[in-house]
């Protein structure tokens, strides 16, 4: 999980951040003004975090 903790901060950009707290273990928080935003900084995060594309459905 350490390994991609800069690169999944580069994706969070100003709308969150996310700290190591182990190697592997990370805590990511996100604020944002509107579900939009906060749906176009997660699902980056997430395929950041989990290194491949997520569902279909979830980018409706």
């Amino acid at each position: 999980a350490a390994t991609r903790l800069y690169a999944l901060r580069a994706r969070l950009g100003g709308l969150g951040g996310a700290s190591a707290l182990d190697e592997d273990l990370i805590v990511a928080r996100i604020a944002a003004p509107d579900g939009y935003e906060m749906r176009r900084a997660l699902v980056p995060a997430l395929e950041e975090i989990t290194g491949g594309a997520l569902p279909r459905n979830w980018k409706l």
